[in-house]
Order: structure tokens, then C-alpha cells, then sequence
């Protein structure tokens, strides 16, 4: 048997942003425009329109419950891309084979399915970048990211500037190729089954902003400028150890490690940032893992690995920032549960990360101005209001020899302490956690015998219950400082994560 199926997509995605600077408010705490004086628009109002057509064709055979092969081709046609470059076409094949069936003397009181399957397939994608293919004028204005900003219209002339970014007529689509190969296993009649699933990926043309001498007028231009590879292994595993007729136990484990590489990036481009500030902030480096984390450093004895601090006991900072943190995991691990007595049924999902490296510009701030416990390890004044003086940075001198210069704690943890360095607020994000459990209860079906309800169930539940993070201080690793996007590793005064609990009442007719 068979299926085929042809078809057409067309999208449409319009969106625009407006943006009024308000000044000079009339009424304390009322925060409205119409309560200034004046208004004005700001110069970062803007809309965008993005279009893109897709034929596709998904053909699919099958023999019996034995073998299966499936392949898909699609072309599509995107206006984010210059007429003769904006058509590309892709395709996929990929199979399964169900040895039980091919064979069935497989099949035992213990071995219930053994299914191998594969695919190898290629995507098309028209990237993130909007009208990038040229290069455009906006409305000119100044600022330093503190104080007030200029903007034009200003005294009733308007001003444009051409953006530092210059156009690519030659930006094509990215592709990336996707090879997977994969065993499921079912044992004891569907109750303990694995799926193991290996995989290899690789995408070239990868379109980035790539930073531009400045000589040159501009500051960067978009690119197909860098090629990734991904290799990767997922493994799931879900059982039923336990199955009465009052008592189970469902158990799911998931386990997930990867790892992607840089290995090409354009001619004569040595990184590329992808988020942050001047330090510490993620890029793309040659050779290296992806989005690992840039910032300044301590200088450090290259014999002994320590520290190197001043005569003043305080820090030398490196003059350039350097490689200080790897955000990726070593490896995830899941494990949901579900026990189920009678009417009373327990759930629980538990999460365990090995590894990756956050700055936390929280965990510094708070060090700096004194607001953590280890701050106050020692009396910070003494009998007279003198500063004591009972830090010291394990360290040496230039010299080699150790330090033995004693600071306050103003000194220690302050600027040109600890702080004067973002490899100081490095942390391992290893955690285990109590990602989420509920207890539920179903009424017995006699409770309901003069109400509407067909069913009813009570349960309390809980997210964010647990978490041990012993490396991490104070707070909850799990934040990005850029939210939803390709740069990973970065805190930055993030507000702490919460706990939610609550009661609820399901009921039905």
C-alpha cells in the first residue's frame, strides 16, 4: 500500500513596531502619553512583510506491517532573498524495517518488536534576517544607552543615517542535512521498551552578521558565512515495573548528550558574536563548540596556574577578554514517574544537567555590594570603626612568590576584587531537580450519584519544588540574559525563578 500527497503552502507574516517618546509628565505615576507635554515618534519605529511559497510532494509505501519507505521533495521561493537566488529545492528519504515481523521466530515471551529505521533528509531555510538583502537609510539619532537620546525630528528637521549594516545581494538559504539511524525494542508485552537514536547533522551556509572594519563605512554585513556539525545521541527508555490491579508504576527516562562544532566560518573572519556585551558575551569560534563564552580573565602564573595580583594585593585583569566558560551540557537526563493506587495517582518529573558554564551577573552584583552570606564571613569593622582586614586572594605575586596582602572586604569583593573580572562569576550549572509533581485523587463513582458529573478529581500540584545546584550560589541556573536565542550562557540581574503550587478540580459530564 501506499499514500501520496501534493500540496502548496503560502505564508504571510507582517509586523510592525511603533515606538512614542513621551516627555515631561503632567501627573506624578500616571503613565500615560496623553500625561506629557510632549510626544514624539522614536527613529526605531519600523515594519516588516516576509513571504513564502512551498510546493511539496510526501510519498510513502508500505509492505504489510514489515517494511516501509517514505520520501518527500519540496521547492520553496522566499522574499527575503534577491530574485535567482530566492527558489531551492530539498528533499528526504528515510525507511523502517520491523525485523519481528520479517521475521517472527523473533518473537519470544520476552521479545515482543524489534523495528530498525533511518532517514536522511535536507531542509531549506530562509533564515532569521529581514530585508538584509540591501542596504537602507533610517532615522538618524544619538545615544550612550544612560541618558537622554537625540533624536530627529529634532527642532523640526528630520535626519536619516544609512545603517551600519550593509546589504548581501548575493545571501542564499541555509541547508542542513540531517542522518539518523534508530533501534526500538519492546520486551514482556509492551511493558519495558527502548528507542535509541543516533544521529549526525550538518549545516552549511549558516547566515550570520559578520563584523566589518569600521574604515570601511560600515560595521558589519549578513553572510552565508559559517558551516556547524552536530553529533548526538537520544536514548528513551519507558517500563512499567510495576502492574497490579490496584497498584502501577509508569516510569520514562529520557537521556540526551551532543555536541555541536564550528568548523567553518567565512574568509578572514577569526569569530563571530553572537550575543552579550564587550565582556563577557558568546561566539563562534573555528574548531571550538558552539556559542562558548568570551569575557576578561585574571591573569594567571603560567607555572602554578594561580592568580596574579599587584603589589596591592588586588587582581591583574587580562587586556583582552579570552575563552572563560563552555554553556553547553555535558548530558540531560529526565525522569518521569507515575504511581497510580485505586483512585490516588502520584506524578513526578525529575531533571538532571551535567555541566555548562553561566556568568551571572546577579550572583556579582550581589557580591559587590555586600548582600550574599559569604560577604559577611568575617566582622567587616572593629571595635573602633576601623575596616578589618582578614581577605586574601589565593595568588601570587609577578615574581612567583605567594600573596600576603590582606584587603577589607570592600576590597576583595568589590571593583578591582573579585569583580574587576567576569571570569570571577563563572559557575558550573550541574543541577538536579524536582521539575514537577501533582497528587491526584477520583472521587468514587457513588459520590456523584445525584450530580451532574460523570467524573470528578482533586489534585494539588507543584513546579519548581526542588533544587540542588552546588555550584551555583543563591540562585536558580536555569536563565538566559537574551532569552530565546542562539546566545546561550549569560545572567544578567535576571529575576529568580518561582515556585508555583495550587489546588485544582477537574470535573466532567
Amino acid at each position: 500500500s501506499g499514500t501520496a500527497i501534493v500540496g502548496t503552502e503560502f505564508s504571510q507574516v507582517y509586523s510592525a513596531a511603533a515606538q512614542l517618546d513621551g516627555k515631561g509628565i503632567i501627573v506624578r505615576d500616571f503613565e500615560q502619553l496623553s500625561n506629557t507635554t510632549t510626544f514624539t515618534p522614536s527613529p526605531s519605529s519600523g515594519s516588516s512583510k516576509v513571504r513564502l511559497l512551498g510546493l511539496y510532494g510526501d510519498f510513502t509505501v508500505n509492505y504489510k506491517s514489515i517494511a516501509s519507505l517514505n520520501v518527500t521533495l519540496r521547492n520553496d521561493w522566499s522574499s527575503t532573498f534577491k530574485v535567482g537566488k530566492n527558489s531551492y529545492l530539498y528533499n528526504g528519504v528515510g525507511g523502517s524495517i520491523n525485523l519481528t515481523e520479517l521475521f517472527p521466530n523473533l518473537k519470544s515471551r520476552v521479545i515482543e518488536n524489534i523495528k530498525v529505521r533511518g532517514n536522511v533528509a535536507t531542509v531549506g531555510k530562509a533564515g532569521d534576517f529581514v530585508y538584509a538583502t540591501d542596504s537602507y537609510f533610517g532615522g538618524a539619532g544619538s545615544a550612550d544607552g544612560f541618558g537622554p537620546a537625540i533624536n530627529f525630528p529634532f527642532n523640526g528637521i528630520q535626519g536619516f543615517a544609512l545603517s551600519n549594516a550593509a546589504g548581501n545581494a548575493d545571501l542564499a538559504p541555509e541547508f542542513t542535512t540531517n542522518k539518523e539511524i534508530a533501534l526500538e525494542l519492546s520486551f514482556f508485552k509492551n511493558r519495558f521498551n527502548i528507542e535509541a537514536t543516533h544521529y549526525w547533522q550538518s549545516s552549511r551556509d549558516l547566515i550570520f552578521s559578520v563584523p566589518v572594519s569600521a574604515t570601511a563605512g560600515i560595521t558589519s554585513i549578513t553572510r552565508n558565512a559559517g558551516d556547524l556539525s552536530n553529533i548526538g545521541v537520544e536514548l528513551s527508555i519507558d517500563g512499567t515495573p510495576i502492574k497490579s490491579k490496584s497498584l502501577t508504576w509508569n516510569v520514562r527516562v529520557n537521556f540526551t548528550d551532543f555536541k555541536s562544532i564550528v568548523d567553518k566560518l567565512d574568509v578572514g573572519v577569526t569569530n563571530i558574536f553572537l550575543g552579550g556585551f564587550v565582556t563577557p558575551n558568546t561566539r563562534l569560534v573555528v574548531g571550538d563548540e558552539y556559542g562558548q563564552i568570551y569575557g576578561n580573565a585574571y591573569q594567571r602564573d603560567p607555572k602554578t596556574g594561580k592568580m596574579i595580583v599587584g603589589a596591592d594585593g588586588l587582581p591583574l585583569v587580562t587586556p583582552n577578554v579570552q575563552k572563560i566558560g563552555n554553556p553547553n551540557p555535558d548530558y540531560i537526563l529526565g525522569v518521569n514517574n507515575t504511581i497510580t493506587y485505586k483512585s490516588l495517582s502520584l506524578s513526578f518529573l525529575l531533571d538532571y544537567k551535567r555541566g555548562g558554564d553561566i556568568y551571572s551577573r546577579n550572583v556579582a552584583d550581589l557580591q559587590r555590594n555586600g548582600a550574599t552570606k559569604e560577604t559577611a564571613e568575617f566582622p567587616r569593622f572593629d571595635a573602633n570603626g576601623v575596616a578589618t582586614k582578614y581577605y586574601k586572594f589565593d595568588a601570587v605575586y609577578a615574581n612567583g612568590n605567594p600573596n600576603t596582602t590582606m584587603l577589607t572586604a570592600e576590597q576583595y569583593w568589590g571593583n578591582s576584587g573579585k569583580y574587576a573580572a567576569a571570569e570571577g562569576f563563572i559557575y558550573n550549572t550541574t543541577w538536579f531537580r524536582v521539575r514537577e509533581a501533582s497528587l491526584s485523587y477520583m472521587l468514587p463513582p457513588a459520590f456523584l450519584n445525584k450530580t451532574p458529573f460523570g467524573s470528578a478529581e482533586l489534585a494539588v500540584f507543584g513546579r519548581n519544588l526542588y533544587l540542588k545546584a552546588k555550584n551555583y550560589p543563591h540562585l536558580d541556573p536555569e536563565q538566559n540574559a537574551l532569552g530565546i536565542s542562539n546566545a546561550q550562557g549569560l545572567e544578567f540581574n535576571a529575576l529568580p525563578m518561582t515556585r508555583s503550587m495550587g489546588v485544582s478540580i477537574r470535573l466532567s459530564f
